[in-house]
């Protein structure tokens, strides 16, 4: 197993400060029976089960560089993109509008990871016979390059 040369996670702090608020008052609506129309017990675990579900999967973004590989994991794993140094074709920095917003998004640039920030990695290389362009987000894009440029050569 080759070691891991890269690694670096950041934290969806306002993913993480907003949904926990949001579960609990839709936990003290079915309690309290709040409004004309009060939630019922199916509805209430339907609702934080869906919550929680997508704080366990975005609460964080780690990306790391194993071997000749990038890893791009969002939260416990189960998003998860494998990049092989060998199929890359080119890798810079750039700078996200801000309205590209947070999370997984379709950009006119190619798909967007991050969690927050605007400061990303631009990656092309060929995955399934096409060319693919990722975002890799970062809150220190001129390490996770430079981590690139070094296993390249």
């Amino acid at each position: 197993m080759d070691s891991i040369t890269y690694k670096k996670s950041q934290t969806g702090w306002i993913l993480l400060g907003i949904l926990p608020i949001v579960m609990l008052y839709i936990f003290l609506s079915y309690y309290y029976q709040w409004g004309d129309q009060p939630l019922s017990y199916e509805y209430m675990l339907i609702f934080i089960g869906v919550f929680g579900f997508i704080l366990l999967i975005f609460y964080n973004l780690t990306i790391y560089i194993q071997g000749k590989t990038i890893h791009v994991k969002f939260g416990i794993g189960l998003i998860h993109i494998k990049i092989p140094i060998e199929k890359l074709h080119e890798a810079k920095m750039v700078k996200t509008p801000w309205w590209y917003g947070w999370g997984i998004r379709v950009t006119p640039q190619g798909m967007l990871y991050n969690v927050y920030g605007r400061d990303a990695v631009k990656v092309n290389y060929t995955g399934k016979g096409k060319t693919k362009t990722v975002l890799l987000g970062s809150a220190e894009p001129e390490e996770l390059l430079k981590h690139i440029k070094q296993i390249q050569n």
